[in-house]
């Protein structure tokens, strides 16, 4: 039966973390990221949610104030723009000009 507790707790988070990184983490840095991991996971936020976030902390990681917005921006990050074939024929999406050999495939066909 759920006890709405998290599954994992700050510390577990953290020992995960520093056990991916190259060198070895300094003592404040693993402190203070198992402040802020507590505050989210008291705070209702997913332990997979904060994971992402720190996936995106270790790929350039920095003061461990910024982790809720890392967490904010694995989750909610919005799809990549439509490709070229779902683009909306009111725009054309932008396109440099590449100085084609013909002229007829830089205008698209419309010579």
């Amino acid at each position: 039966m759920p006890t709405g507790k998290p599954s994992v707790n700050a510390g577990d988070l953290v020992a995960e973390y520093v056990a991916g990184c190259p060198k070895p983490v300094p003592a404040k840095v693993r402190g203070h990221l198992g402040k802020v991991i507590k505050e989210l996971l008291d705070g209702g936020t997913g332990d997979d949610d904060i994971r992402a976030g720190l996936r995106l902390y270790a790929a350039k990681p920095m003061s461990p104030s910024v982790l809720p917005s890392m967490v904010h921006e694995a989750i909610n990050a919005q799809p990549a723009a439509p490709s070229h074939a779902g683009q909306s024929a009111a725009r054309s999406p932008y396109r440099p000009f590449a100085n084609p050999a013909d002229a007829r495939d830089y205008y698209e066909g419309d010579l």
